[in-house]
């Protein structure tokens, strides 16, 4: 079933140039790809800082961004799939994608778009669960892509 959605799953230990082509490939063929900006699911249930690599790609590829935000999952166990099955719901916000920028962008511009993704995740969460994001109110504009 995940080779008929083409998923690409790799260790977030290891993932580096290699899982960035692959995600880059899926991109440029149109199929769309899943990022868990975070790399992981929380102990508390809360929003952690998010890694720069979503923002990257974004970036690199202009392709849009769909936020996600997924609650329920805190009812799981952490080491395994939830038996009987859970209940969890995927609330979903606007796409939107980042600026163009030219030339290299600075650390800092990338960690202002990373909070921008982010903010955009937290804005379809709970307020007890945007953790780290949830003092955040600067979202950036959002650009329609038509």
């Amino acid at each position: 079933l995940m080779r008929a959605f083409h998923v690409s799953p790799f260790n977030r230990s290891s993932a580096g140039i290699d899982a960035m082509r692959t995600l880059m490939q899926n991109l440029e063929r149109d199929r769309a790809v899943v990022i868990f900006p975070e790399g992981t699911r929380s102990p508390d249930h809360t929003m952690k800082k998010g890694m720069l690599g979503v923002v990257y790609l974004a970036l690199k590829s202009q392709a849009p961004i769909l936020p996600v935000a997924v609650t329920g999952t805190h009812t799981f166990p952490l080491w395994r799939i939830p038996f009987p099955f859970r209940r969890i719901k995927a609330s979903i916000g606007p796409p939107f994608t980042l600026p163009v920028i030219e030339g290299k962008p600075s650390r800092a511009v990338m960690s202002s778009l990373l909070d921008m993704v982010m903010g955009r995740v937290a804005d379809q969460l709970p307020p007890e669960f945007r953790g780290v994001y949830g003092g955040k109110t600067v979202r950036g504009p959002a650009k329609p892509r038509i």
